[in-house]
């Protein structure tokens, strides 16, 4: 049984710039040495992957780990580990030998057979990648023990995705950036990402929209640069971005602080009263929400509730909690009803 609880350790409003930066995630991409990549294994040499990688997590006491079989679980539950971030969207759709290794208190996860024999995923609050790196190192280097990956001395470690040789390593950092998505900043810096090896998706990663001005920021270069270097590019590059966020919300606040004040209320008005919203709206207005709880306009709600907020109001969620099948509008009604009992009144 997948846990619902929401109280994940990168939604708590600790960590630095965690007004800007919610999360930081590294992930370590490895493969099993003399092993086929799992997109050709059969169920035989699958279950011997996952068996070899199992035995190892199984001896494991920091952290302990909850295993569970993807294939075994309900697909409303396997979109609930998504939408909390413990696992990565590939895992909506396992093979029969694809494993979530979580750890107690979901900061780090393990996945078996995904898109390579072994993802290690470390996911921290806050601007945090340096404390992120060290924990999948640890984690990568307790497998290393018992497991001999494939490497290269002049590729690096062998990945499914070329674009993961070398280091194998993606650090990624979850912004919120209202201010700069709405005077139209965004487009620049991202560009200039792009030329400096980055990438920007959205909240779920490739493929996913950035929907509530949430972003993740990820390098793209692994192969011919540390996993130091590509862990402090990553660090001082997202310190400029959150500099720039900074100013352009005191040049929204300049422009018209009125407008922007009812901007934050009605998003307010429209999350505490409404009795069907969509998942675009409820992201849009949370944003707005948090931007004016972090600018100091609204009390008695944080950062961190709202955060919960947007785990709750996606769908699997919504339709693993309703405990019956719901349809479009059944699940915008649903929604709706969780976000009016878990606003509180303010004034």
């Amino acid at each position: 049984m997948v846990n619902m609880n929401v109280n994940l350790p990168w939604t708590e409003v600790k960590g630095e710039n965690s007004d800007i930066v919610l999360a930081t995630r590294v992930r370590l991409a490895r493969n099993i040495a003399d092993r086929l990549m799992p997109q050709k294994l059969d169920a035989e040499q699958g279950g011997q992957v996952l068996n070899q990688c199992l035995g190892v997590l199984n001896k494991c006491d920091s952290p302990k780990f909850t295993c569970c079989k993807m294939a075994e679980l309900h697909p409303l539950e396997r979109g609930v580990m998504v939408e909390k971030h413990l696992v990565s969207p590939a895992f909506m759709n396992p093979s029969d030998y694809a494993l979530a290794a979580v750890s107690e208190d979901e900061k780090t996860c393990v996945m078996i057979n995904e898109e390579d024999h072994i993802r290690i995923q470390c996911l921290l609050p806050g601007l945090q990648i340096e404390a992120a790196w060290q924990e999948a190192s640890r984690i990568d280097d307790m497998l290393a023990k018992d497991i001999t990956y494939a490497f290269d001395a002049q590729l690096g470690y062998l990945t499914a995705c070329p674009t993961n040789l070398g280091t194998g390593l993606r650090a990624s950092l979850m912004v919120h950036l209202p201010a700069l998505t709405l005077t139209g900043r965004h487009k620049a810096i991202f560009a200039n990402l792009a030329r400096m090896g980055m990438t920007v998706r959205g909240m779920y990663g490739e493929g996913s929209e950035a929907a509530g001005n949430l972003y993740q920021i990820s390098n793209q270069v692994t192969l011919g640069i540390s996993e130091q270097d590509i862990i402090e590019n990553m660090h001082n590059v997202t310190l400029q971005i959150v500099e720039a966020e900074r100013e352009a919300r005191k040049a929204l606040l300049q422009k018209s602080e009125i407008d922007f004040q009812d901007n934050v209320w009605r998003a307010y008005a429209v999350l505490a009263h409404s009795r069907r919203i969509n998942i675009g709206e409820m992201m849009e207005k949370l944003s707005y929400l948090r931007l004016g709880i972090d600018m100091g306009m609204i009390e008695g709600i944080t950062p961190h509730q709202l955060t919960q907020l947007m785990i709750k109001g996606q769908t699997a969620y919504i339709q693993k909690a309703a405990d019956k099948p719901l349809n479009e509008i059944g699940i915008e009604c649903a929604r709706a009803d969780m976000l009016r009992q878990e606003l509180p009144l303010l004034k």
